[in-house]
């Protein structure tokens, strides 16, 4: 079982989900969030690559993915990917984090990504996760719960 969690970037709000998902983060820390592996790492030539995080205590494999506003796109590829290889349908589940965006994540991201104010962006990129944390909290001990297929 694999789960991949995926947002704009790959490296902002995916990164948080997965570390909430692996129990390295369980309320909002600015601090913490700063210093888990790959917030803030992925850039443009990392979009649609598949990184892998961790494993979790389940065994499933937790996965990254930066899909810029093509999460549904993204998924549908995925699941025919899986359907063609015969992976079977429930072994890979798809987060679209992007409904957790928000203006300070979308404006943090730009300026961070694309114009290399990485501190700037970053702080707003925080305010916006902050503004989700407990939706996002929620959706990923829901993906959690599930039981494994």
């Amino acid at each position: 079982m694999k789960v991949i969690y995926a947002d704009y970037w790959g490296s902002y709000i995916s990164v948080v989900a997965a570390s909430i998902h692996l129990g390295i983060l369980e309320e909002y820390d600015e601090e913490k969030i700063r210093s888990i592996k790959g917030f803030g790492e992925n850039n443009f030539s990392k979009l649609g690559e598949l990184i892998f995080f961790a494993e979790d205590q389940k065994r499933r494999r937790i996965y990254i993915l930066g899909v810029k506003k093509s999460g549904r796109i993204a998924e549908r590829a995925l699941n025919g990917i899986s359907k063609i290889f015969g992976l079977g349908k429930n072994d890979v589940d798809f987060v679209d984090l992007y409904i957790y965006e928000n203006v300070f994540t979308k404006m943090g991201g730009f300026l961070s990504q694309k114009l290399c104010f990485k501190s700037a962006g970053e702080k707003l990129v925080l305010i916006g996760i902050k503004k989700n944390f407990n939706k996002l909290k929620n959706l990923v001990h829901k993906m959690k719960e599930k039981p494994l297929r």
